[in-house]
């Protein structure tokens, strides 16, 4: 069995699942067999979710994940047993702690898990590290409009998170706009700080995406 796991992280909205699907086809390219894990199935429940100073619900921080619940499936397909992940609902803010997929792993296959903690050693701390390789990800260009006004990526990032939310989440952009100094808040505390820990790096930044946003997230707002 392999014993591996990828960490996929990033600040909100960097471009981890498209990063992931790519990966994934270049893994089984070579014979590889990524297993994908979502952190964000791995949420308390809405109601024990942590507050922060404005008493606003804060996702972004590492006690809003139940990382003893993913630390024992973890360590269960590392072992080689058979494992029923979780499953958080978005709409309702539930954790079905088991209301996943049932999986385990083949001896061509790695965990890949993807969330804005995967640098945080705490995350993995009862696996070998030498079975780790944490991926870091965001975008980094920033777009012109001429020579003095610029697109900063973190307005992608917004762009990117307010599409994202209406689609799937059943969040407004007005919704999003509000929460996101709280988000960078979080970012600036939770996810920054670690990234000395990535073994890799990779640029999400894509030229023509403002140009696809566009389509929906003028629309929305």
């Amino acid at each position: 069995m392999q014993s591996g796991k990828h960490l996929v992280t990033a600040p909100f909205n960097a471009g981890k699942t498209t990063f992931i699907k790519r990966l994934k086809v270049q893994l089984q390219v070579n014979g590889i067999n990524p297993v994908y894990l979502s952190l964000d199935n791995y949420y308390v429940d809405r109601l024990k979710t942590p507050r922060d100073s404005n008493g606003e619900l804060n996702f972004e921080t590492f006690d809003a994940l139940r990382v003893d619940l993913l630390q024992d499936h973890l360590g269960s397909l590392h072992g080689g047993d058979e494992v029923t992940t979780a499953r958080y609902d978005f709409p309702s803010g539930i954790s079905h702690p088991s209301g996943g997929r049932t999986l385990r792993l083949g001896p061509s296959d790695i965990v890949m898990l993807e969330g804005i903690h995967g640098l945080n050693p705490r995350l993995l701390q009862n696996l070998p590290e030498r079975c780790i390789f944490r991926i870091y990800i965001c975008p980094l260009a920033q777009l012109p409009f001429e020579r003095l006004s610029r697109v900063h990526a973190s307005d992608i990032r917004l762009l990117r998170r307010i599409v994202r939310d209406r689609h799937g989440r059943g969040l407004s952009a007005a919704d999003n706009i509000s929460r996101w100094p709280s988000v960078r808040r979080g970012e600036r505390k939770k996810i920054y700080p670690h990234q000395d820990n990535a073994d890799a790096i990779f640029d999400s930044s894509i030229i023509y995406e403002m140009s696809v946003l566009k389509v929906y997230a003028e629309r929305y707002l």
